[in-house]
């Protein structure tokens, strides 16, 4: 397996300069590629980080769920907290914007 240099890595990730052209951003957790699938550990790796191109977490929150929702093409019906919209939630032990990587969540909540 080959390294990118670091000027391509760090352009790759850019989501702040991807989400100031407007772009719709989708995120998740990039499973089975990465052999964690925790919500937290994927949104500590785009809030927060001290490289530049990092999101905000509106806009982190945002690509995770209302993102996600419309690339699957579910727009206004997967990511959206609306009736009749398909919802799973995550209750956190704290504020998820405090810091990602130091929460826990307490219970998650599947849609049927």
């Amino acid at each position: 397996h080959e390294e990118l240099p670091s000027w391509e890595a760090d352009a790759s990730y850019d989501f702040a300069a991807l989400d100031a052209t407007g772009a719709r951003i989708a995120l998740g957790t990039d499973y089975p590629t990465v052999p964690v699938l925790d919500p937290l550990v994927s949104l500590s790796a785009v809030y927060g980080d001290a490289r530049p191109g990092a999101l905000g977490m509106e806009a982190a929150l945002e690509a995770f769920t209302a993102g996600s929702g419309a690339s699957a093409g579910l727009g206004g019906t997967l990511g959206c907290i609306e009736v009749g919209c398909i919802a799973d939630f995550a209750v956190f032990a704290s504020d998820p914007a405090s810091d990602p990587s130091a929460n826990t969540i307490l219970r998650t909540l599947l849609a049927d």
